[in-house]
């Protein structure tokens, strides 16, 4: 889900700001789900775009978990009580905002209440992954970014694209249900 071509690795002594981004899961009317945000358009970095709520590690972060967990009650209201860590994803280079990305997979319990901080977040979508997984759900297109002509795959969801770093990130993920259900059946 790389957008062609994309920088996959920073360039030699590039100083990079570490970051964590969490993705929620949660059951929604039997089917699981995930939680994405909508940035607002007035950011800095990826105004507009979809992602995942996450950012940059603060001093006061211990672990890059923490950055996971803090930045998810700032931008969506969950508690780090009401999430459960699965498992953390391969990190990734965002070669905009020279961010290297940790993701981590979160389960939210039952009482988890999402509400969107309107300084960052413009809305918020609740994707069911069975959405993703449908053959018509992934697209491509040829998009001109910054002058550059690039190849973009990305999911579609009602009228929402959702590329880049966050369709790398959804991917893996899908990848990784799909082959511990292969392993499961065998």
């Amino acid at each position: 889900m790389a957008p062609v071509p994309r920088q996959l690795d920073p360039p030699p002594g590039e100083a990079l700001r570490e970051s964590a981004v969490l993705i929620p899961l949660f059951l929604r009317q039997g089917e699981i789900t995930v939680l994405l945000i909508e940035r607002q358009q007035h950011l800095s970095y990826h105004a507009g775009e979809i992602g995942f709520p996450g950012g940059g590690r603060e001093p006061q972060d211990a672990t890059l978990i923490e950055t996971a967990l803090r930045e998810a009650q700032e931008e969506i209201g969950i508690a780090s009580a009401g999430i459960e860590i699965l498992g953390e994803l391969t990190p990734l280079y965002i070669p905009p905002s020279r961010h290297f990305v940790h993701p981590y997979v979160g389960w939210l319990n039952g009482t988890a209440q999402v509400r969107g901080n309107p300084g960052e977040v413009n809305a918020i979508l609740e994707v069911p992954l069975c959405a993703l997984v449908q053959p018509d759900a992934m697209r491509r297109q040829t998009w001109i970014r910054n002058g550059r002509t690039l190849m973009v795959p990305f999911f579609e969801y009602q009228q929402h694209q959702i590329w880049g770093a966050t369709a790398m990130i959804l991917s893996e993920m899908l990848a990784l249900i799909r082959q511990s259900s292969k392993d499961s059946l065998s």
